[in-house]
Parts: C-alpha cells; structure tokens; sequence
C-alpha cells in the first residue's frame, strides 16, 4: 500500500518492516494486524487492516490504511509488541547503566564496535572518552 500524507511517501513495497502484531486468525472476522514500517528517510507509521474498517457502501469489512507515528510511539509499540531481539534490530542495541540509559541506532553501534576493535578496551571507556572530548570543547 502506497500512501502520501502531508508531502510524505509511505509505502509499504519500499519501507522497512520493523514487526507485526496480528490478533485472529487470516480470513477470520476478527483478524486485524499493525505492522510498523521505517521509511528511507527515517520516519515511521503504522500500517493496519484486516477486517472491521467501514466501507463506502456503509457495511464493514476488510481494510487497510497506513498511519504515520513518531519515533517514540514507534518505540513504544515495539516494546509492547516485539522481542526483545526485534526491537533491537529495529532501534539498535539498549545499553543500560545505573546512571545513564541510552538507544543507540545500529549504524552507530557498528561505529563503536569498529572503533573498539581497532583501539582495544571496551564500550563504555571509548562512549566516556567520546563524551569527556566534547563535553571539553
């Protein structure tokens, strides 16, 4: 399904698939489905259908329609919906810490990972090091 909202392109051809949520059974009357999709340029929506949308002869049936959302709902319905291995393959790795929580896409992570590959040490003393170099300047 392809869908321009507000000078934006959605289209679920070309978007990542980032995970789906279905309830029922497909062909079932209650079957509904969400799938949330990530486009080239970075902004997420809400693809849904299934059966119980109106329909222009003013009966229900199946549907689809495509719903853009931010990236913290996008979050949010994947901590409700996805695994953790889901979600972090669509948001990148979640590094906890007793004082610092942080999300950091997996373009980054390859970065870091490069950088602590070829300079020795580990995560947290190249992140400190990146941070105390800007914090400095």
């Amino acid at each position: 399904m392809k869908k321009i909202i507000n000078g934006s392109r959605y289209n679920t051809e070309t978007a990542q698939l980032l995970g789906t949520h279905e309830t029922g059974l497909p062909g079932d009357i209650n079957h509904r489905g969400q799938d949330l999709y990530r486009t080239k340029a970075g902004k997420y929506f809400i693809h849904n259908y299934g059966n119980g949308f109106p329909l222009p002869d003013g009966f229900w049936g199946w549907g689809e329609e495509i719903t853009p959302i931010t990236e913290d709902s996008a979050r949010q319905w994947a901590e409700q919906y996805l695994d953790g291995d889901a979600y972090e393959a669509a948001f990148g790795e979640v590094v906890e810490d007793a004082r610092l929580n942080i999300l950091l896409p997996q373009e980054l992570l390859d970065k870091l990972d490069a950088r602590v590959t070829a300079g020795g040490g580990n995560r947290s003393e190249v992140v400190r090091a990146a941070l105390r170099a800007y914090l400095e300047e």
